[in-house]
């Protein structure tokens, strides 16, 4: 594996004074701007009046961020400070449980996930590591993403069939079985792009 990868992880931690003070059930809760001192999180769920009522009270400002989900900003727990001194790309985050939440990390190598794990041992900070891909593992090559935009607004993926597999392949002056293959591959990296990247 070369290059850029992205890893998930799941850490361990008891500080976070978001997830202690809601009731987790019912509530979802991502990071959206993570510091060393302070973190923005999004908390979204079925009954936002419950969730201002509570932050409120325990000397949390909430503000509304659309119908369905709340912004608050509260201290950094332990593992937001860590990651934000880290050289890495948090492309995502969701919490796991009171005491987990899950990191969807972009980092530049292989080299740097063994760092991050060193780093982590030395803060003190429990982890698993779910996932790790090659970030480059799903690119289309130029030729794929020419047929697959092609087979598209020819209307191969439509209901109807605008075009068939026989005579999308003449147009493209290959043979129908290479163009099953290519478009099998292509479709197999943009479905596998869009499901390794959902926690």
């Amino acid at each position: 594996m070369k290059g850029q990868i992205e890893v998930i992880l799941e850490v361990e931690r008891n500080d976070c004074l978001i997830t202690n003070t809601l009731p987790m059930d019912g509530f979802q809760i991502e990071r959206l701007s993570i510091g060393t001192r302070r973190t923005i999180h999004r908390v979204s769920g079925h009954d936002n009046e419950e969730a201002i009522r509570v932050l409120n009270t325990a000397g949390f400002r909430a503000k509304r961020a659309g119908n369905s989900s709340l912004w608050v900003e509260s201290a950094s727990c332990s593992s937001c400070s860590f990651f934000s001194k880290t050289f890495s790309n948090i492309m995502g985050t969701r919490s796991a449980g009171r005491y987990r939440v899950q990191y969807r990390v972009l980092l530049p190598s292989p080299g740097d996930l063994r760092s991050l794990e060193k780093q982590l041992k030395a803060a003190g900070l429990s982890y698993d590591i779910i996932s790790v891909i090659s970030y480059n593992h799903h690119e289309l090559t130029d030729r794929e993403r020419e047929i697959l935009r092609m087979a598209m607004d020819k209307g191969y993926f439509e209901d109807s069939g605008r075009i068939s597999l026989t005579k999308l392949a003449r147009e493209l002056d290959i043979s129908p079985s290479s163009l099953s293959e290519i478009l099998r591959r292509s479709l197999k990296k943009s479905v596998s792009f869009y499901m390794d990247r959902k926690p």
